[in-house]
């Protein structure tokens, strides 16, 4: 305008350790972060400074005036300097792509069901040419990122003196005004907002900051007297030694540091729900606010390695969201990943007004393991869920430059199962969106305390017990049995009389849990015990409480290994021994991390031996119930050898692809072309999901002994072990959900499924209408299942 001289911020940001170049964005400005309304330039670009050494030459004229550039670093190489893209480019690239393709026709696009993605750099900084095209091409997907908006606050560092115990609630509300002007500004509605975002990936804060934080001290204290405990409870003379305290004395004040481990959680949550407060107060309406957790329950089967335990969290009322990841990192088995959402959905049976949801990481993911996660999830309760992430690769941080990039903006090989996904939800969204998962018979009780006494920055940390419990889970709906996850605290309120079978792993757990559960056996209740589970209380205290209820005498727990990785890790573990339940080879499991001798008690019956022919399983009556005492932990047992099986797999393919790579005869070419072609099945279902799908029957048919047709009736029987089935109610009739984690193609899956009322017609979202047969309450449908699909029963 005459007055102000404008300038061009220049922006590179390099792809760390790819060595392949940058992602430069030009960005004309008359002031930081006022981009101006158009960029009108020339740029030239040469290998030297001279005009005979200009390689590329760029008319720009964007509007408003922001320019994304993709430039390798070397512009000499012919292959390089064809990869040097500017935005428009890409984007007409791509788009001509998603013109061309091929969508599917099944189900139909969501119009309400809220499935985003994530999009980087889009409306506000885009040329509006670009974001034209690119709004086209993204359409295809039937995402609702243009029907439903979300938020962030950005109120995670309103704090004083950097303690979250000390949040800055002037700063909150003032800030979360201003976005929300700003909000309204742009011409969006807040009645539209589905979500605000607080943080990503949030930890609750460190114990070894936590006893240094005056404020963290104050507040611990304040809250020890407010949950009415004493000094002498918490193993202290007086009010002026309450104190949190770190692992370094954990042993000589046990109850301070189990109330220290808690306390992280609740003063985490006491944070989520200051800003939560401050949202609302800004936008003018409550609007779920979570913290997008990562997925350390899964990744290390332990909500304390990342010190927010969500049931904990959940108790308080002013968190009105709970979201979690879905990487499954390192994971046996992706499907994990729903393990983790069973977990969140447990966390919040007592709290219909709070919002599930979840991140669908889909970058670096195979389509089938994606979509058999999504429908896994929202089978669990997930009412929202964002795809991570789209791109567009031009615009995103995430992974590199297009031709080695994560963002599947860049991989068309994954669109068609993205777009199927959307519409699947699409098709079942008007039952979906008030649906309820059936109330399951067979309960997990997740017992905190042992994931306190087992997580420790030293020797002492253990994730055995963790993933013993998340493969008993695995295995329950490898089988199709509907799973309940409960916390202590709801087995000492009496949530178990609505079960008939619990099992529990882990060493620790809280007297008043076990209390609960010693009378819920008597009257009629079946317990599965792991090894050395139930054995201390929460204070790590040698507990007697369960002893009197065992079938039999336990001897103290055998440590054979610590597992201290990932459960993909689980291979390096070697067995230590053998179980066998019968004469066939197959019912066999392993000894893995844990042994623990067992003595049965008279009228008690053995199931299962250990090699040197002492009791491994004992089944006993105590009361009206019954027990089942496992001498090692059979979870382990039934995931190892699927990570071997996956991993002989790969090292084979390597094999193969080495002596390919060092061939110097045709023979030799030939014989590697037939190994290839003899592991092509296998390594077909490894491309298929990052995990394992060759899970033993023996270790599962052992874990399942508790769960007997006459014991409990699951209201769902599949002919295909591992094929994910849940029911789900609906006022329309019942929900079912199919994810397929054979990783195979099934031609004639056959469901039998418990309806309670008279059924007028099912039909898949694949298949359309199906022919059924009913008989004595349960109906039959046979059909193909290639990765997920929807049925829906009418009543």
């Amino acid at each position: 305008n005459g007055m102000v001289t404008p300038w061009c911020n220049i922006t590179p940001m390099l792809y760390p350790g790819l060595k392949v170049g940058a992602r430069p964005r030009f960005t004309a400005m008359w002031k930081y972060g006022a981009v101006m309304p158009r960029l009108k330039a020339t740029f030239e670009f040469a290998t030297a400074p001279s005009e005979a050494d200009v390689v590329k030459r760029l008319d720009i004229d964007y509007e408003p005036g922001t320019l994304f550039l993709v430039l390798p670093t070397d512009l000499a190489s012919p292959e390089n300097l064809s990869r040097f893209v500017v935005d428009r480019e890409l984007a007409e690239q791509t788009g001509q792509k998603a013109d061309t393709m091929v969508w599917p026709t099944v189900g139909r696009l969501p119009t309400r069901f809220p499935f985003f993605t994530s999009i980087s750099d889009w409306e506000s900084t885009m040329d509006r040419k670009i974001y034209a095209r690119e709004r086209k091409t993204l359409e295809y997907f039937g995402f609702m990122n243009f029907q439903l908006d979300s938020i962030r606050a950005g109120l995670w560092n309103a704090v004083k003196n950097g303690s979250m115990f000390e949040p800055d609630l002037a700063l909150m509300e003032s800030r979360s005004a201003t976005n929300a002007a700003s909000f309204l500004d742009s011409g969006r509605a807040v009645s539209n907002i589905v979500y605000c975002k607080l943080m990503d990936e949030p930890n609750a804060v460190r114990l070894s900051t936590l006893v240094q934080d005056p404020a963290g001290i104050r507040a611990f204290r304040n809250f020890m007297q407010a949950e009415g405990l004493t000094p002498a409870e918490l193993g202290v003379a007086d009010w002026s030694q309450v104190r949190p305290v770190g692992d370094e004395e954990r042993e000589q004040y046990p109850a301070l540091f189990y109330y220290s481990q808690r306390f992280r959680t609740q003063g985490f949550g006491s944070f989520m729900a200051d800003q939560t407060r401050a949202v609302a107060k800004g936008y003018g309406r409550a609007i779920p606010c979570f913290g997008n957790f990562g997925d350390v329950a899964v990744y290390r089967g332990n909500m304390y390695s990342g010190a927010v335990d969500y049931f904990l969290l959940m108790e308080n009322p002013g968190v009105n969201a709970l979201w979690s990841e879905c990487g499954a990192n390192l994971a046996v088995s992706a499907q994990c990943a729903n393990y983790n959402m069973d977990l969140q959905r447990g966390a919040v049976r007592d709290r219909p007004d709070v919002q599930l949801g979840h991140y669908l990481i889909n970058y670096g993911r195979p389509a089938w393991e994606v979509k058999c996660k999504a429908v896994g999830h929202v089978a669990r309760g997930a009412r929202v869920l964002v795809d991570y992430a789209y791109g567009p690769t031009w615009a995103s941080y995430e992974g590199g430059p297009p031709w080695k990039t994560s963002t599947w903006y860049a991989r068309p090989e994954k669109w068609y199962a993205v777009a199927e996904l959307s519409r699947e939800l699409g098709a079942v969204e008007d039952w979906l969106l008030s649906a309820q998962t059936l109330p399951a018979k067979v309960a997990i009780l997740y017992s905190s305390a042992s994931d306190i006494w087992t997580t420790a920055p030293n020797k002492a940390s253990d994730n055995a017990f963790g993933f013993d419990r998340m493969f008993t889970w695995l295995a329950l709906t490898h089988a199709q049995i509907p799973v309940d996850i409960l916390s202590e605290r709801h087995v000492a309120d009496g949530a178990l009389d609505d079960y008939r079978v619990c099992y529990l792993s882990g060493p620790n757990l809280t007297q008043a849990a076990a209390r609960q559960l010693e009378q819920w056996v008597s009257k009629g209740g079946v317990l599965h015990l792991s090894a050395a589970a139930g054995e201390r209380d929460e204070f790590n205290r040698p507990s007697n409480l369960l002893d009197s209820l065992l079938p039999a005498t336990r001897s103290p727990d055998q440590v054979l290994d610590r597992f201290k990785y990932h459960s993909a890790g689980l291979w390096v573990v070697q067995p230590k021994g053998q179980v066998r339940s019968g004469d066939d080879p197959s019912d066999t499991a392993d000894v893995l991390c844990h042994r623990q001798n067992l003595t049965p008690r008279p009228g008690a019956e053995v199931l299962a031996h250990f090699d040197d022919d002492t009791a491994a399983i004992v089944r006993g009556t105590y009361g009206r119930g019954a027990v089942y005492c496992a001498g090692f932990l059979p979870g382990l047992s039934y995931a190892r050898p699927a990570t071997v099986s996956r991993r002989a797999i790969e090292a084979t393919k390597r094999e193969i692809e080495k002596s390919v790579d060092g061939a110097n005869d045709a023979e030799t070419e030939e014989a590697a072309a037939d190994a290839m072609e003899q592991i092509k099945g296998e390594t077909t279902l490894a491309s298929r999901s990052r995990g394992a799908w060759e899970f033993p029957t023996g270790p599962r048919a052992m874990l399942l002994a508790p769960v007997d047709p006459t014991v409990v009736e699951p209201p769902i029987r599949c002919n295909t072990p591992l094929v994910d089935a849940v029911a789900m109610t609906c006022p329309q009739g019942l929900l079912v959900s199919l994810a397929n984690w054979t990783l195979t193609p099934l031609t004639n899956l056959v469901l039998e499924v418990r309806v309670p009322g008279v059924v007028t017609g099912v039909e898949s979202v694949h298949c359309g209408a199906l022919p059924f047969q009913i008989s004595e309450g349960c109906i039959s449908v046979t059909l193909p299942l290639e990765s997920t699909d929807f049925i829906k029963i009418h009543f």
